[in-house]
């Protein structure tokens, strides 16, 4: 145990990294019946948010040669920016070749853990066409980090040691007399295989449950290069992100909270006038095997800086899905138009209410 204790997470990643996502732990949630809700969720990409794009991909550099091969791309033949650059890399995972984070450390259970921090933590880049001045080119920065996350496997000191020992017992034994080792594609399909029978089996005695806590935090901020030149930059602004869960200690609520501040220079006018908004939203989720409702509460304050434009804006919503079958949840909501993740796979109207037939739960999810 002694031993084990000193692996670095890269160490542990090759028979664990192909199904475990460390930038936003989510193991338990591939699981179909330990899904985790994240009512109010921080952009994973804040830097896109900022700019109001929604790349087709974005890449993901692994090695300096890579990262810099996608910086040099960013620009044409003339030297100019160029839109379209869609970039995000976690720091801590880039680095962890020459820096490795132990196990132990990202293990610690104190409430804001450096190590745990750092390695959920990610940095997304972008460039846009401008949308007042197409000579020009929106640059968007962002970063995101995971404060702590009740549902991250990795965390569960049970879990990865039936992980080890796992993977240990069935992908450790020695080649037969006169056999070759296996390879490295057999070790990493004997490592899927262990980790998912040790997942399992960890959702099964109850880790992972759907309304786990977590708390995370991210940043944008953006500049317009006129003429898409980076020496004529002038700054458009930033935004914050907050959001948190808590189940309260009991295992059919979940309460999530959800702030958030933008403060944006409108350029085309060439005005020194800044607009600001405060977000903020609450949401009650209760669930159990058989049925599952929410409640929002949502209010925003838009203001200039010239105190002269003010706004208010406020809105609720709720809804109620119950399992009616297997493989049948009927869902309906009200309030605010109520925005689910998935099509319906029918489309009921019943008493002046609108029913939305799914084959898994939807509210839960969102």
């Amino acid at each position: 145990m002694a031993r084990r204790s000193h692996w670095t997470i890269r160490r542990l990643a090759p028979a664990i990294a192909m199904v475990a996502s460390f930038a936003l732990p989510a193991a338990a949630r591939a699981q179909k019946d330990t899904i985790v809700p994240a009512p109010f969720r921080v952009p994973d990409a804040p830097a896109f948010l900022f700019l109001g794009v929604s790349p087709s991909s974005v890449d993901q550099p692994t090695t300096p040669q890579k990262l810099a091969a996608s910086i040099a791309n960013a620009a044409d033949s003339s030297g100019k920016v160029k839109s379209g650059l869609a970039l995000g890399i976690a720091p801590a995972q880039f680095l962890n070749k020459w820096i490795g984070t132990t196990l132990t450390e990202y293990q610690n259970p104190a409430p804001f853990n450096p190590a745990y921090i750092l390695w959920n933590s990610s940095l997304s880049v972008g460039t846009a066409r401008a949308q007042e001045d197409t000579a020009s080119t929106d640059l968007g920065m962002g970063w995101r980090s995971v404060i702590w996350d009740e549902s991250d496997l990795l965390r569960d000191t049970a879990a990865t040691n039936a992980i080890y020992h796992a993977v240990q017992t069935k992908c450790g034994q020695p080649p037969v007399a006169g056999g070759r080792p296996p390879g490295p594609a057999a070790i990493a399909a004997c490592a899927d295989s262990a980790y998912q029978l040790a997942a399992k089996a960890w959702a099964d005695s109850g880790g992972g449950v759907w309304n786990h806590g977590g708390l995370a935090t991210a940043g944008a901020l953006g500049w317009r290069m006129i003429n898409s030149q980076t020496s004529r930059m002038l700054p458009i602004g930033w935004s914050w992100w907050l959001a948190g869960s808590h189940n309260l200690g009991t295992n059919w609520l979940l309460t999530s909270l959800e702030a958030r501040y933008d403060n944006r220079r409108p350029l085309a006018a060439n005005s020194t006038i800044t607009e600001r908004e405060w977000s903020l939203g609450g949401r009650a989720l209760m669930g159990t095997a058989r049925i599952d409702a929410f409640l929002d509460l949502a209010a925003r304050y838009i203001v200039s800086s010239d105190s002269v434009n003010k706004a208010w804006r406020r809105q609720w919503s709720g809804g109620i899905e119950f399992k009616a079958a297997d493989q049948m949840w009927v869902e309906t909501g009200f309030g605010s138009p109520v925005k689910t993740t998935a099509a319906p796979d029918r489309v009921v109207f019943f008493a002046n209410l609108k029913f939305q037939v799914f084959k898994n739960a939807v509210i839960r999810t969102q």
